[in-house]
Parts: structure tokens; sequence; C-alpha cells
């Protein structure tokens, strides 16, 4: 299944079989209980949503592919660890490790999240995690991931929409 469509839950555009693995690793409670993906996850190609609207195809764009793979890398990255094996610059992603210092995984997660190699295995790029981004929502101060948590999305989608110039309440009325 390689048909795209646009979740308006989630407002992205996801492959039946992507939209169908999000909802059978509950990735964010809004997949989690979707009518749709529970229907990609048995292998139906709905036409509709539970509301009646037509389910929209979507229009495939170099920026859209683009997306859909590093959606798809990282949800595979949940069933199996990525690149095990790959040298760079002729050295295991082990080797490279253990070198600067870091556990393989982060090496990993870099180039799953679109570093060239020679970056992804640099030292100073860093590897502690990024100081948390706090918003407040209802005079609550709250960092991205317990907003995410409380909306019920995950906080990449939240982060983007931010990016975009979204504010805060109009993110939360997206996710009502």
């Amino acid at each position: 299944m390689t048909d795209l469509f646009r979740c308006r839950p989630i407002a992205t555009v996801l492959s039946r079989s992507a939209c169908g693995a999000r909802y059978e690793r509950k990735i964010g409670q809004t997949c989690a209980t979707c009518a749709v993906g529970r229907q990609h996850a048995r292998g139906a190609l709905p036409t509709t949503w539970p509301d009646g609207a037509a389910l929209v195809t979507a229009e495939i764009t170099v920026a859209t592919m683009a997306r859909l793979r590093i959606h798809l890398a990282i949800i595979e990255a949940h069933v199996a660890p990525p690149l095990r094996g790959a040298r760079i610059e002729g050295a295991t992603i082990r080797e490279h490790a253990e070198r600067v210092g870091v556990h393989p995984q982060v090496i990993r997660q870099r180039l799953l999240r679109g570093h060239p190699p020679s970056k992804a295995i640099d030292p100073r790029l860093g590897v502690g995690r990024h100081p948390a981004v706090l918003v407040t929502y209802r005079r609550e101060s709250l960092s991205l991931r317990a907003f995410s948590r409380k909306l019920g999305v995950d906080s990449s989608l939240v982060s983007r929409w931010l990016r975009r110039g979204l504010g805060v309440e109009q993110i939360a009325e997206r996710c009502a």
C-alpha cells in the first residue's frame, strides 16, 4: 500500500501503511484511537472519515516525499535498529561512537534526522538534549512535550506548527 492521503487529525500526508503502523504502535493518542488508522492496520482502504467526509488523496511533491521518507525511517527505527553494519569513512558506527565518546544510537539518530555522515560523527555536534521549550497554555507553563501529551499529539508535530507561526491557542483548537 503506497497510496497517500491527507490525514486531518494530525494535519499531514501519510501513506496508508504508515497510518496503519502509527495506529498499531499507538503513536500519540490521536493515532491510537483513529478509526481510519484501525482500518488501514487491517488492510482495508477506507474512502471516508467517520463523519462521512471524503478521504482526500494527496498530491506528491518532492518535499512531501522527503518528509515521508523521514517519517517512515523513524517509524521503521522502532522495529529494527537502522544502519547496522553501515560504514562511514571506512569505520563502523560503533567504532566512530567509541572514538567520539557517544553511544552508537546517538550517531544513528543523527543520521536519521538528516545530518550528513561527516557531521553525524562530529564530536562537536553535541550529545545533550535540547533545552526544554516552554509554552504558556491556560496560565500554565508547560514544556513542549507536556503540552503535546496534554493535547494527545506528537511533540514533533506541535513543534512544526510553532515554527510555522501558529499560536498555542490555535494549536489547541486544532487538536480539540
